[in-house]
C-alpha cells in the first residue's frame, strides 16, 4: 500500500513538474543530424514498474502500471518542437494491485513519466540538440537549468535538471532505442535552506514488465 503521508511533499513535486517550463539557458548547436521520428509503442499498451524511494515515506517495491493513452503525431524539426511533444500527457498511471492513486499524486507522476516514453527514430539528432552535461551547456553544476542528452550503444539517457547554490531538482530517464520504453525513471528535488530546508527526496521507476 502507498502510504499517504507522502502527499505533502509529492505537492512539491508538482510543482517541481512544471518549473522546467522556463526557459532554459541557451547553449551553441551543432549541425542537426537528419532524423524521422515514429512511434514503436501503441495506445493501450501497459508496462510494469518497480518503485523505490528515500525521503518520501513510500513503502519500497511498490508496483506501478502505466498504461500509454495517447501518442501525439507531432513533427519534430526544432528544440522547441520536441520539449512541446515531451510536455503532452501520453500515460495512466495506478497502483499494480488495483489500489487508486490519491488524484493530485496520479496526475503528478503521470506528468513527468510522460516525458519519457519517447518515438523512435531521432536518437542522433536528439543528442546533438541537447549537451551532455552542464559544462557543455555553458553552465556548472552549482548553477545550471538545462536538459541533457547523452546517446548510448542501447539507450538514451534523457533529463532535465536544475541546480543553485543550495537547492535542486530533476528527472531523468534511461530509454530503449529500439522501443522508446523509459527502462529506468527518477526524479528527485533538494532544498538546504530555510524556509523549506533541509529536505531530499527520490523516486525512482525500474521496468520489469508489460
Amino acid at each position: 500500500m502507498l502510504k499517504l503521508l507522502v502527499v505533502p511533499i509529492f505537492c512539491m513535486l508538482i510543482v517541481f513538474v512544471f518549473i522546467d517550463s522556463a526557459t532554459v539557458f541557451p547553449w551553441e548547436k551543432p549541425p542537426q543530424p537528419e532524423h524521422s521520428f515514429s512511434w514503436a509503442v501503441s495506445v493501450d499498451d501497459e508496462f510494469i514498474f518497480n518503485t523505490t524511494s528515500s525521503g518520501l515515506g513510500i513503502t519500497e517495491n511498490t508496483r506501478m502500471r502505466v498504461r500509454i493513452t495517447s501518442l501525439p503525431n507531432d513533427t519534430i524539426n526544432s528544440e522547441t518542437d520536441f520539449l512541446d511533444l515531451i510536455s503532452k500527457p501520453k500515460v495512466h498511471v495506478n497502483l499494480d494491485n488495483g489500489s487508486v492513486l490519491p488524484s493530485d499524486l496520479r496526475t503528478s507522476l503521470e506528468s513527468f513519466i510522460s516525458r519519457l516514453f519517447l518515438p523512435i527514430g531521432g536518437w542522433e539528432y536528439l543528442d546533438a540538440i541537447f549537451p551532455d552535461n552542464a559544462t557543455e551547456a555553458g553552465q556548472h553544476e552549482f548553477g545550471c537549468n538545462t536538459y541533457l542528452a547523452i546517446l548510448g550503444e542501447n539507450n538514451l539517457f534523457f533529463g532535465y535538471r536544475y541546480y543553485n547554490v543550495d537547492s535542486g531538482n530533476g528527472w531523468h530517464g534511461v530509454i530503449s532505442l529500439t522501443t522508446g520504453v523509459p527502462m529506468v525513471i527518477e526524479t528527485w528535488a533538494s532544498d538546504y535552506a530555510p524556509p523549506y530546508g533541509p529536505y531530499h527526496w527520490t523516486f525512482r521507476l525500474d521496468l520489469i514488465g508489460n
